[in-house]
């Protein structure tokens, strides 16, 4: 996990689909295609499948923050 600001360091090309609180990223320097980034820091997709396994609360809280709605 990075946080947003080493991402911007980084070279990380943001966008912003459905909140602002959630930025999907792409860097250059990394071998992945996304970077999942919230205020927290930035995950790859696959560390957050890991994350949400063992705390599926947290899975609930991003797609709140995601969507905006339960």
């Amino acid at each position: 996990m990075i946080t947003l600001s080493a991402a911007a360091k980084a070279g990380a090309v943001c966008l912003s689909l459905l909140s602002p609180e959630v930025l999907f990223c792409k860097i250059p320097k990394l071998q992945t295609d996304v970077v999942i980034c919230m205020s927290d820091g930035c995950r790859t997709p696959r560390h957050l499948y890991r994350e949400w396994k063992h705390h599926p609360e947290r899975r609930y809280a991003f797609y709140l923050k995601l969507y905006g709605a339960p």
